[in-house]
């Protein structure tokens, strides 16, 4: 069993600022990502802004170099399943263990789901691989349905429909970002995406769905029937806390880990 100073789960921001804060006060302690990702820690606003409209912003701009600039050995496609508090060990989804003498828990979000089959037109977009496969679909004279009102829904809409593609967004209120800005600004902001081509419907909300030989069919809850190339749901998201609830730790109603001004654990280890 290979043991470390510092065992990192989740191979997102987090976890790059994690192994970075870590290397400002001890320049030698080991350090490992376990990370159930396929690429390396990356910045991942890219993926629904820069990547999508400034031609001088490329993919290779996108890896935080974590291991180059700190040192972190990184294991991708790890899931861990399991702590073991008495041990300080981790259980790896490969049948492995980890040991460590400080834990660090940065395992992100999960996105909220509907029912939906598992197909590549519909994605619930939060990964580096979701941008690949997203791009792949959005070429020039696409139709893409957009659910989601907030930032990643938003955000996406307004990058399909600047490189070409036919947009729909689907939100729940009246009035695009009423929920974030006053009714002026909400009201403004969503003229802009109306003036740049983007179908908004409003007050509804995905159902179900469908997956055709030559489309993707998005229910929406009054019955219409949306058939389109690719459907992008991004409806929120819910903390990544079954390790930690598994391993006794104390979690908030939310799901979120409680933890002291320090950002330690009911587990000073943790």
């Amino acid at each position: 069993m290979d043991t470390y100073d510092y065992v990192i789960v989740g191979g997102g921001m987090g976890a790059d600022a994690a192994a970075r804060g870590i290397r400002e006060r001890d320049e030698n302690g080991t350090i490992v990502v376990l990370s159930a990702d396929v690429d390396e820690p990356y910045t991942r606003p890219a993926l629904s802004k820069k990547l999508w409209t400034d031609p001088d912003f490329t993919d290779d701009q996108v890896p935080l170099g974590t291991a180059d600039d700190t040192g972190a050995e990184i294991r991708l496609r790890t899931l861990v399943t399991e702590i073991d508090r008495a041990r300080r060990t981790v259980s790896t989804d490969d049948g492995g263990e980890v040991g460590y003498r400080r834990l660090i828990l940065v395992t992100g979000s999960r996105p909220h789901e509907v029912d939906a089959p598992d197909d590549e037109r519909v994605l619930y977009f939060r990964s580096a691989a979701d941008y690949r496969r997203l791009r792949q679909l959005a070429r020039a004279g696409a139709r893409i349905a957009v659910v989601g009102g907030g930032y990643i829904g938003t955000e996406i809409a307004a990058a399909l429909v600047q490189n070409d593609v036919e947009t729909d967004l689907v939100f729940r209120g009246a009035v695009l970002g009423a929920d974030t800005f006053p009714p002026d600004l909400a009201a403004r902001y969503e003229q802009l995406f109306a003036d740049a081509g983007v179908h908004l419907i409003a007050n509804r909300r995905a159902d179900t769905v469908r997956a055709g030989d030559a489309a993707v069919v998005l229910v929406l809850d009054d019955g219409t029937e949306l058939e389109r190339d690719a459907v992008v749901l991004g409806l929120g998201v819910s903390p990544v806390a079954d390790l930690a609830v598994a391993a006794g730790l104390e979690v908030d109603d939310d799901g979120g880990g409680v933890v002291d001004e320090r950002l330690r654990t009911s587990d000073a280890a943790i």
